[in-house]
């Protein structure tokens, strides 16, 4: 057992106090005084040394007081004054002493001759050593003890009154060693068999209300059983003449239909056919450009001289008009793959607009089902529930089908969009090149113009040149005819194809919507075997739950008077009650202390509640080991104070001593 004693108190300029000591020697004491004499200022001086906190007369504790003395205006009497406390203990065999100053900090502003207060400092000392705050409240705690511990130990009232109830339970549980639901049921198994398994760590609130819970849970859907199991087979007897195995074989013929459908869309949207006539009818095209270049040059040999500068610059003027010709023909080209694929865009949305209105058909229907389609009577509130849910997932089946088809539409719209865009590129180029040809031309043509008039010359072109350019030309013709033939007919074909392929798409997803069901029948005879077996097992639950109830029920009355009978062991006046019986049957956790059936805090008479606290000091201090001074304020009050083995300083109101008087016992 730790034996701390207060062997001397000295205060300076603390309160009303300007400098005094009590040497108490490590002995019992009296100190008498009058009314405001200053016998409560001792216990706040000590308290303000170790913990910067004063008590108060209701046994709470105030953090940062002010203890500076004032005048008698009410303020600061001498700002210059270093208020300070200084205490010495014996600690077993040997002695600490401590002691705390405390000033105000005056500086000068920069600038400033005159001081300004800029707060307060304090200076603490351990055994006359200079230390810092933190290291002397470390020291203090491993050489005197806690905070929480010393005022327990050191104040009366601290226990009942300073402490929060719950602070002050788990005070006694750790003095007393309160057991836990989990150790009285380990102590008394065969009192309550299986109960601790049954809680599987639950506290003991928590598997009441669950037990509860459950036994309310299953005994609605004992009583719902018959008419749920009723629905079920209904619902399953509905599948009786369906054949899945057809459905599913016309489903594969409908996908085998589609992808051949797509296959040929897919071809004819690459343009094939009229592809390789473009390509024929690009060629022509070359071959007669190539004639008109060999012309070209056949007639510039015929030319004069090279000093003439005509013949070059009307060589660069045919060259030019070649390649206008040229660039013209490639934007016709782009022109006319736009035009086809703006075709195909309007096609898949007047397509897109019918999968919308199925949407919004589909969105706007609502259950109406609500009566029996084999009796008319309305359907129990649970069959109408149910016949709602397969409502809406028959509903979102046809929904989902109806948005993947819009979503095909859409990539397809999307794939078309970006050929356009790259066409509309091209076209834009091939439109640039041309404009930048007419530019040129025209340079050259002004060139030509500016020339002096040249010699009349007989030029003459290749012997074949107009049979073969005649020829050329027809081939031309013909070609672009049939080309323009195809186009035609291929925005026909698409349309068409297309149409196919969304009708057969939504028969799939018909069909798709009826297999699907078969799942649904396989649940509801999964649904139909648990509900047969929930309806055996439901009555031997409830039997469980029931007999777990009636044990919760008596462990709760055994653990409530065994927790208060050991924690009230350790007392020899007062009573605790920690349990508080509650309308349903279960215990609120309390802490109450009585002195002969009255509550401290209410309203006992002095001499109990010093009696009763000094009966919890004497059982806390056992425990811990350690025994700090304690001091009784209104000591007058008790006309006999229980004996306690530490050292007591008793604070006595004493009209006639108008200065403190201390008397060493």
């Amino acid at each position: 057992m730790k034996e701390i004693k207060l062997l001397r108190l000295k205060l300076e300029n603390f309160k009303a106090c300007a400098s005094r000591t009590f040497e108490f020697n490590g002995r019992d004491a009296a100190i008498y005084g009058a009314n405001g004499s200053g016998k409560t200022t001792l216990y706040n001086a000590l308290t303000w040394l170790l913990f910067d906190k004063v008590a108060g007369d209701d046994g709470t504790v105030m953090t940062a007081p002010d203890i500076k003395p004032n005048g008698a205006d009410g303020e600061v009497a001498d700002h210059t004054a270093i208020s300070s406390v200084e205490a010495a203990f014996s600690v077993d065999d040997g002695t600490v002493t401590l002691r705390r100053e405390y000033k105000e900090v005056w500086e000068a502003k920069r600038g400033s001759a005159e001081k300004t207060m800029n707060g307060h400092t304090s200076l603490y000392y351990w055994n006359g050593v200079p230390v810092q705050q933190k290291d002397f409240k470390e020291r203090l705690s491993a050489t005197i003890a806690s905070e929480d511990l010393f005022w327990a130990l050191s104040n009366v009232l601290w226990f009942v009154k300073g402490m929060s109830w719950q602070s002050r339970r788990a005070m006694l549980a750790d003095v007393c060693g309160l057991q836990s639901d989990a150790e009285i049921l380990s102590a008394n198994a065969e009192r309550f068999p299986g109960l601790a398994e049954a809680m599987s760590g639950l506290p003991l609130p928590d598997f009441r209300k669950k037990v509860d819970t459950d036994k309310t849970k299953l005994g609605r859907a004992r009583d719902a059983y018959p008419a749920r199991l009723d629905e079920i087979r209904k619902t399953i007897h509905q599948y009786d003449e369906t054949d899945f195995d057809a459905l599913r074989s016309a489903r594969e013929a409908k996908d085998a239909e589609i992808r051949a459908k797509t296959d040929e869309l897919s071809r004819l949207d690459n343009g094939t056919i009229i592809g390789e006539k473009r390509n024929e009818l690009q060629g022509v095209r070359n071959r007669a450009r190539t004639l008109e270049l060999e012309n070209q040059e056949y007639r510039q040999s015929q030319t004069p001289p090279p000093d003439n500068r005509r013949p070059e610059l009307e060589k660069n003027l045919r060259e030019r008009k070649g390649a206008l010709s040229s660039a013209e023909v490639r934007a016709e080209d782009e022109r006319d793959l736009i035009g086809r694929c703006e075709s195909q865009i309007e096609a898949l949305r007047t397509e897109c607009r019918a999968v919308n209105g199925e949407l919004q058909k589909i969105k706007a229907e609502t259950f109406t089902e609500t009566n029996c389609p084999t009796c008319g009577q309305p359907l129990p509130p649970d069959a109408q529930e149910k016949a709602r849910q397969q409502f809406e997932r028959d509903r979102k089946r046809r929904y989902d089908a109806g948005k993947k088809r819009k979503a095909d539409l859409t990539a397809r719209a999307n794939e078309i969009k970006t050929m356009i865009a790259a066409a509309q590129k091209r076209l834009d180029e091939a439109v640039a090149a041309a404009e930048a040809e007419k530019g040129k031309i025209a340079e050259l043509s002004a060139a030509l113009d500016s020339l002096p008039a040249a010699q009349t010359r007989i030029v003459s072109d290749l012997s074949n040149y107009a049979a073969d350019t005649a020829a050329y030309n027809r081939q031309i013709g013909a070609l672009q005819a049939e080309i323009d033939k195809l186009q035609e007919e291929s925005a026909a074909s698409r349309n068409a194809l297309t149409q196919e392929i969304a009708r057969l798409s939504a028969e799939k997803a018909r069909l798709d919507e009826q297999i699907a069901e078969e799942k649904v029948l396989e649940n509801y005879r999964t649904r139909e075997a648990e509900l047969l077996e929930s309806m055996a097992n439901a009555a031997e639950e409830i039997a469980t739950l029931e007999k777990w109830r009636d044990m919760v029920d008596e462990f709760t009355r055994f653990k409530a008077q065994a927790i208060e009978d050991s924690v009230n062991g350790h007392f020899r006046t007062v009573r605790f009650k920690l349990f508080q019986p509650q309308v349903n049957g279960g215990l609120k956790e309390c802490c109450d202390a009585y002195v002969g059936g009255g509550r401290l805090d209410h309203g006992l008479n002095t001499g109990a509640e010093y009696n009763a606290g000094i009966d919890v000091i004497d059982a806390l201090s056992k425990h811990y080991g350690v025994r700090v001074p304690l001091f009784i304020d209104g000591a007058e009050s008790v006309s006999e104070l229980l004996p306690i083995d530490t050292q007591v300083i008793r604070l006595v109101v004493s009209r006639d001593d108008k200065q403190l008087r201390l008397e060493v016992i």
